[in-house]
C-alpha cells in the first residue's frame, strides 16, 4: 500500500512497528495482525521478548527462583527466533531483541533506541477490564508510549 493510500484509508505512514510477544497463544494474535499490518504498509517489524528473573514462562505467578533467568532466557530467544521466521517467511523484513527486564521496561528501552512508528500489544485473553485499568503490561505501554499502540485482543 503506497503512503498515498494509508493516508487515505486513515492509515498513517509507518516506516517501523515494534510488536511485544510472549509465546502464548494470545501474542500469535498479536503477531498475525502486526504482520497484516507490515504487509499493507512496508513497515519493518521489530519484535521484542521481554524475561524478568522474577517471573517464568511455565510460571508465571512464581516468585524469584534461582536460576530463572537462565532457564528464561534462551525461552525467550526460541520465541524471538520463532516469531522472526514466521515474519520473514511471509515477506516482512523484521529484526528481534531479547529484553532482560519487564515487559514495559523492554517496549520503553526500544522505543528510546529504534523510535518506531507505532507499537502493537496484545491484551491477553485472560486479562480482565479492571486488571487493563488497574495494571496490566498493556496499560503500562498505553500509558507511558510517546507513540500510537494498538491494543490486540
Amino acid at each position: 500500500m503506497t503512503e498515498p493510500m494509508q493516508q487515505a484509508v486513515g492509515l498513517p505512514p509507518l516506516a517501523r512497528i515494534l510488536v511485544g510477544i510472549d509465546g502464548t497463544p494470545e501474542s500469535a494474535r498479536t503477531l498475525e495482525v502486526t504482520q497484516g499490518l507490515a504487509l499493507a504498509t512496508g513497515a519493518e517489524v521489530i519484535v521484542v521478548v521481554a524475561f524478568d528473573e522474577a517471573w517464568s514462562f511455565e510460571r508465571p505467578a512464581a516468585t524469584i527462583v534461582d536460576g530463572a533467568v537462565d532457564e528464561d532466557q534462551p525461552e525467550a530467544e526460541a520465541i524471538a527466533r520463532y516469531a522472526q521466521d514466521q515474519l520473514q517467511t511471509a515477506g516482512v523484513t523484521t529484526r528481534a531483541i531479547v529484553f532482560e527486564g519487564t515487559f514495559p521496561q523492554a517496549v520503553n528501552a526500544v522505543l528510546d533506541d529504534e523510535q518506531p512508528d507505532l507499537v502493537v500489544v496484545g491484551a491477553g485473553q485472560r486479562a480482565r477490564a479492571r486488571e487493563f485499568v488497574f495494571g496490566s503490561n498493556a496499560e503500562k505501554v498505553v500509558r507511558t508510549s510517546p507513540v500510537s499502540v494498538l491494543v490486540v485482543r
